[in-house]
C-alpha cells in the first residue's frame, strides 16, 4: 500500500527478502498465518510451497522460514486485509507492486513465481495460464495456482507438484515450430504424398478451426497437420484442397487429436471420413488422472516446453470482441491453429507409452471406440415432438397460474415471489415464519433450502396453517418455474432453443466429463431430465420406434458380485426381486406374503442418527475421530463420567445437518440425532437459530459444561458412511466439543417414525436389515480401506480413481464406495454403445442409437425391425462384464417416444 491508499491504515504484511534475489515470488494477499506472524507466506500455503520447491534446499520448514529471506523476495499483490478490494483500490494496488518491483535492485538472473490469479493479472495484464513462462520488465514470470487452491482441491497437489518441477528446470527457449500454410495444387499434392506414405503406427495430428461450435450451420475455415517434431502444416479450406484431405484422412497412419470428436463431426458434415483414428489426448490424460484439466493448453503446460502461444488470439479475441474466429485475422488464426496441431503430436508423444503401459484395455477397449461413436450418435440427435411440448408447456402454465392465485390468497396480497426481498418479507414479517438460515449478506434466506426447513418446521406443528400452505405453494412453483425454463418453452426456451433446423436435438455426451467414467451431456443435458412425462417430448420418426434397453440393478449386481454376497447372488441368480426378498429376511415372512409397504421398508429404510466420519469425540486417552473409537473405550458423558462404549455403528445417509456454534464449534449429522440443550436433547432437524447447546468447557473444570449459541444451520446433501456409539449408563458423549445423545433406541425412533411403527418393531427392523448381508458391510471396509493405503481404486475395466495426498477426505470415502460398481457400469455400457453403433452400420439395419443414460442405451429404429433389433442389442448387452462371469439382465421398452410416466410433476 503506498501513499494516497484509503486504507492506508489497516493492518498488512509486508513484503520480505534480499532486493537483489534473483527468485521474487507475488502471491496475491495475505492469510490468517500471515496476519500473526507479520510475514508473507508462512502458513500452510507456505508449507506446500516449501514441499515442491524449497525442501532439498533446507532443513526443515522453519530453517526455510529464517534463511529464505537472504536469497528470495517474496510479496503480495495486496497487502493489507482487504480480501477483494473495489476496482479502483486493486488498480492502486498494482500500482504499489509495479514500483516495488521496479526498485528491486537489477539481477539479469531475475525469475518471477506469480501464485494465483490476482498475482497474474496485476504483473501481466492478464490472466495468464498456469504452468507457462511469461515475459515481463523484470524478468521472465512463470504462472501458477496459488498453493491455497491446492489446499482446498488436494486431488490436484500433483499438478502443483509438476509446475514446481518445470519452475526449477528455469526458463528455457521455448520449442518453436516452423508453421507453413499450404493452399496451392502442387504443396497440396505433396503434403498428401507425404502423409500417404507414413507407416501404419506413425501419428498425424489433426485439428480444425471452425466459425463456431455448431456443426450444423457452422464451416471449417482451416485443417493444421502435424507429423514430426519440427513442423506444422496449415490447410485452409477450399474447394482446390478438398482432393488432398481426402486423401490425407483416408490415409493409414494412426490419426491423434484433441477432443477430436468436435473436429470429426465437422469434417463428417464436410464430406470427409478419417480412418484409423487412434489417439486423443484428453481422453489419455483422463484415464491416467482424472484430477488433471483436461484441455490442450493445460497439457501443452505439462508435457512440452511451448510457449502460451494462445495468448495473441486471445488478446486479439477480447481487444475486438470477437464472436466467430471467421473474423480473426488469418495469420493470427494460422498460428494458432498449427501450434494446436504441434501441441497435440508432442503431447501425444509424452503420452501414448504410459497410456499404452498403463491403460491400454480400458483406454482402447472402452474410451477410443466410444468417443469414435458418439459422432455418429450426435450427428443423428433425438427428435422433438413440438406439438408435445406445446401441449406440456400450455398445461404448466395453467397449473402455475392456479398456484400462483392460491398462494396470493393464503398470504393475503399479491406481490413477486421471485423477488427475494419480497418473499422475504412476506415470509417473514407478514406471515412472521422463524428465521432458519441466512444468505452470506446476512439476510434471511428464501432459497429451496430455507424452505423445506421451514416444511419439516410445519410438518412438526411449528408453522401455522397459512405459513405451511404459503410454503407448499412456493415450492410448487419454483419446482414448475425450473421445468418450464429448462425443459418446455419457459422465458430461456427451454429444450427447443436446441431444436435444429432437421426437428432433433443433438446433445453432446461428455466421455472425459467425470472421474467414474460416466458420460456427462450439454445442449441441452438430456441425462438430467427427470423420469417424468417430460420425456415424452423426445419421440422418432414416423415408421419408426422409441427402444429404452436398461440394465436391471446393475450397480447392486456389480456390489453383490464384488463382494459374494451369496444371499444376495442366490436372489439375483433365481430372478427374484431383490426388495422383496431383502424384506423377506427382514421380516421373516415368505416372499409371496410381503407386502407393498415390507417392500418399501426394505429399500428405503433411513437408518439416520449419526455422526459425520471426522466428528471429534474425548475419549480417556484424548481426541478421537469417531469412525476411530473401538468398543470398550470410555468416553466422557454429559455427566462428567467416564462410561464405557458398548457397539459402534455406521450406516448410510443421504442428508446430513450442519450446525455452527458462536464459538465456531461445528457439527454434521442427519437430522433426527438429539443435541443437549437446557431443555434437554433435541432433534437436530428442530433447532432453530439462537438456540443454546450445551458445550463442554474444560477437561479440568469443576463445571463441565457452558451454553453456545447457534448461528447457522444448513442442510447439505450426502451419500456416505455416518457413525455412532452406544454407551453404557449416561447414553452421551462429547461431539466436536458438543454433548449429543449415543445411538441407544435413536435410530430406531427415526424409523418408527418414519413408517408408523412401535420403538420396538423399528428396532426389530435395524437388526434384521443389518445382519442380512454382512459380507457387503466387509466388502465396503475392504474397498474404503485399500483406496486409504493406495490412494487409488480401479475397476473392471482397468479405469482407476485417483485421490489425493494427505487426510483421506469423507468426500473421498463416499467417492471409493461407489466407485468400483458405478464406473465398471458405466464402461460396460459404454462399451456396449461403441459395439452396437458399429454393428448396426455393419449390418445395415436401419437402426442407430440416439442416447445414453448411464445404465441405459436408447435407440431409434424401422418399425418392422424392431424384433431383430432387440434380439441384437441383448446379445451384446447381456454378455459377461469385463473379465467377469456376472451377466446382467436388460429390460426393454418400446414406444413411440421415450418413457417417462403419465405425471409431470413428482410432489
Amino acid at each position: 500500500m503506498g501513499s494516497g491508499c484509503p486504507y492506508e491504515g489497516r493492518m498488512k504484511v509486508p513484503p520480505v527478502g534480499s532486493p537483489s534475489a534473483s527468485l521474487v515470488i507475488v502471491a496475491e494477499a495475505p492469510g490468517p498465518h500471515e496476519f500473526e506472524y507479520g510475514i508473507p507466506l508462512c502458513g500452510p500455503s507456505g508449507k506446500l510451497l516449501y514441499d515442491h520447491l524449497f525442501k532439498d534446499q533446507y532443513g526443515s520448514y522453519e530453517d526455510y522460514l529464517d534463511l529464505r529471506v537472504s536469497s528470495t523476495y517474496i510479496t503480495n499483490v495486496i497487502l493489507c486485509d482487504i480480501k477483494k478490494p473495489p476496482k479502483q483500490i486493486f488498480e492502486h494496488c498494482v500500482q504499489r507492486l509495479k514500483q516495488e518491483l521496479d526498485s528491486l535492485q537489477p539481477n539479469d538472473d531475475r525469475v518471477l513465481l506469480l501464485l494465483g490469479a490476482v498475482a497474474s493479472q496485476a504483473v501481466l495484464g492478464f490472466k495468464a495460464h498456469r504452468g507457462f513462462f511469461y515475459d515481463t520488465p523484470w524478468g521472465p514470470a512463470f504462472y501458477s495456482m496459488h498453493p491455497a487452491y491446492y489446499l482446498r482441491v488436494l486431488e490436484r497437489t500433483e499438478l502443483f507438484r509438476l509446475d514446481m518441477e518445470k519452475f526449477k528446470k528455469g526458463f528455457r527457449v521455448p520449442t518453436e515450430p516452423d508453421i507453413i500454410v499450404v493452399n496451392d495444387p502442387g504443396g497440396l499434392s505433396w503434403l498428401a504424398s507425404e502423409i500417404s506414405s507414413l507407416p501404419s503406427d506413425h501419428f498425424l495430428a489433426f485439428d480444425c478451426e471452425t466459425t463456431g461450435f455448431d456443426p450444423f450451420k457452422d464451416e471449417i475455415i482451416c485443417v493444421s497437420l502435424c507429423f514430426d517434431d519440427k513442423t506444422t502444416f496449415v490447410v485452409p479450406m477450399t474447394p482446390v484442397a478438398q482432393p488432398a484431405l481426402m486423401k490425407i484422412f483416408q490415409s493409414p497412419c494412426r490419426k491423434t487429436g484433441a477432443n477430436f470428436k468436435f473436429d470429426l463431426k465437422f469434417l463428417r458434415k464436410a464430406g470427409f471420413n478419417v480412418r484409423n483414428v487412434y489417439f486423443d489426448v484428453l481422453l489419455a490424460q483422463h484415464v491416467l488422472n482424472e484430477n488433471f484439466p483436461l484441455d490442450l493448453t493445460s497439457l501443452t503446460s505439462l508435457y512440452t516446453n511451448l510457449p502460451p502461444y494462445m495468448s495473441e488470439l486471445e488478446r486479439y479475441i477480447k481487444e475486438h470482441k470477437v464472436k466467430s474466429y471467421a473474423d480473426i485475422p488469418r495469420e493470427i488464426l494460422y498460428e494458432y491453429s498449427g501450434y494446436d496441431a504441434f501441441a497435440t503430436y508432442l503431447v501425444t508423444q509424452a503420452l501414448y507409452p504410459r497410456v499404452k503401459r498403463q491403460y491400454g484395455d480400458v483406454y482402447w477397449g472402452v474410451s477410443v471406440p466410444l468417443q469414435r461413436a458418439l459422432v455418429d450418435v450426435e450427428l443423428r440427435g433425438i427428435r422433438v415432438d413440438m406439438n408435445r411440448v406445446d401441449e406440456l408447456t400450455l398445461s404448466v402454465r395453467k397449473e402455475i397460474q392456479e398456484l400462483e392465485d392460491h398462494l396470493f390468497q393464503t398470504v393475503g396480497q399479491e406481490f413477486n415471489y421471485r423477488s427475494t426481498r419480497q418473499l422475504g418479507r412476506v415470509l417473514y414479517h407478514d406471515l412472521g415464519l422463524p428465521v432458519v438460515a441466512y444468505t452470506s449478506k446476512g439476510q434471511p434466506s428464501t432459497n429451496e433450502a430455507a424452505l423445506r426447513r421451514l416444511l419439516e418446521k410445519a410438518q412438526q406443528g411449528q408453522l401455522s396453517d397459512e405459513g405451511r400452505r404459503a410454503v407448499e405453494l412456493l415450492l410448487q412453483l419454483r419446482k414448475r418455474q425450473k421445468v418450464l425454463s429448462t425443459y418446455l418453452k419457459g422465458p430461456r426456451g427451454g429444450v427447443t432453443r436446441f431444436v435444429k433446423d432437421d426437428g432433433r436435438v443433438h446433445p453432446v455426451f461428455n466421455v472425459h466429463g467425470t472421474h467414474s467414467g460416466r458420460l456427462s451431456s450439454n445442449d441441452p443435458p438430456i441425462q438430467t431430465i427427470p423420469k417424468t412425462a417430460l420425456r415424452t417430448v423426445f419421440t422418432v420418426d414416423s415408421g419408426y420406434k422409441f427402444l429404452e434397453f436398461d440394465l436391471s440393478q446393475a450397480e447392486l449386481r456389480v456390489v453383490a458380485h464384488a463382494s459374494q454376497c451369496q444371499t444376495m447372488l442366490d436372489a439375483f441368480a433365481a430372478g427374484r426381486d431383490i426388495h422383496a426378498e431383502t424384506a423377506s429376511r427382514i421380516f421373516r415372512v415368505p416372499v409371496e406374503k410381503v407386502t407393498p409397504l415390507q417392500r418399501h421398508q426394505a429399500k428405503f429404510v433411513n437408518f439416520g442418527v449419526c455422526l459425520d466420519g471426522d466428528t471429534e469425540v474425548v475419549t480417556s486417552t484424548g481426541y478421537k475421530k469417531i469412525r476411530d473409537v473401538r468398543v470398550g473405550e470410555r468416553v466422557l458423558t454429559h455427566k462428567g463420567n467416564w462410561k464405557r462404549v458398548v457397539n459402534t455403528h455406521r450406516v448410510r445417509a443421504a442428508r446430513l445437518i450442519e450446525i455452527t456454534t458462536a464459538t465456531k464449534k461445528k457439527i454434521r449429522c442427519t437430522p433426527d440425532h438429539e443435541m443437549l440443550t437446557p431443555k434437554g436433547f433435541v432433534r437436530a432437524g428442530a433447532l432453530e437459530l439462537g438456540c443454546r447447546l450445551v458445550s463442554l468447557k474444560s477437561f479440568l473444570s469443576s463445571r463441565l459444561s457452558s451454553y453456545d449459541e447457534i448461528v447457522s444451520i444448513r442442510e447439505i446433501p450426502f451419500d456416505g458412511f455416518v457413525y455412532d456409539l452406544t454407551v453404557e449408563g449416561d447414553h452421551s458423549f462429547v461431539a466436536n466439543g458438543l454433548f449429543t445423545h449415543n445411538c441407544y433406541g435413536r435410530g430406531a425412533q427415526s424409523v418408527a417414525a418414519q413408517f408408523n411403527m412401535s420403538l420396538e418393531e423399528a428396532e426389530a427392523l435395524l437388526d434384521s436389515f443389518f445382519s442380512v448381508y454382512p459380507e457387503i458391510r466387509d466388502y465396503m471396509d475392504r474397498v474404503v480401506g485399500y483406496a486409504k493405503r493406495n490412494r487409488r481404486l480401479c475397476n473392471y475395466f482397468g479405469r482407476c480413481r485417483h485421490f489425493g495426498t494427505g487426510p483421506f477426505l469423507p468426500e473421498w470415502e463416499r467417492q471409493a464406495l461407489s466407485y468400483i460398481s458405478q464406473s465398471t457400469i458405466a464402461d460396460f455400457t459404454n462399451q456396449t454403445l461403441a459395439l452396437l453403433v458399429y454393428e448396426f452400420q455393419r449390418s445395415g439395419l436401419d437402426a442407430y442409437v440416439i442416447a445414453q443414460l448411464h445404465d441405459a442405451i436408447m435407440v431409434e429404429c424401422q418399425e418392422d425391425i424392431v424384433d431383430d433389433v432387440v434380439t441384437l442389442v441383448k446379445t451384446y448387452y447381456e454378455r459377461p462384464v469385463a473379465d467377469t462371469d456376472l451377466i446382467i439382465p436388460v429390460e426393454v421398452t418400446v414406444g413411440d417416444c421415450w418413457q417417462g410416466g403419465d405425471l409431470l410433476f413428482e410432489e
